[in-house]
């Protein structure tokens, strides 16, 4: 099959270096949303499986079940941000528009 291949010496056309910087803008969100994605699960594990091992007395348990509510909002807000980045990863990778 025939392979277009490029070196970094190679003279790019306009339309060429636009649409590597629009490729290279595209990645750094993706890349940006993934890792605010990965901080906020992390975050939320945290949130969701410390109080667990912490509050173990019976009367603690009022305590336990806000941070569990606590933690489903903060998890629904994290996925909510996050989804539209992942939408549009996936559209890039199927070579189609997301919306």
């Amino acid at each position: 099959s025939h392979v277009l291949r490029r070196s970094a010496n190679d003279e790019y056309s306009l339309s060429l270096r636009v649409q590597l910087k629009e490729n290279l803008w595209s990645i750094q969100k993706i890349e940006f949303g993934m890792y605010i994605l990965i901080i906020g699960l992390t975050v939320n594990l945290i949130i969701t499986f410390c109080p667990i091992f912490v509050l173990t007395e019976p009367q603690e348990l009022e305590t336990l079940q806000w941070w569990q509510w606590a933690a489903n909002i903060f998890i629904a807000g994290t996925i909510t941000l996050c989804v539209p980045m992942g939408t549009f990863a996936i559209g890039m990778h199927n070579g189609e528009l997301p919306w």
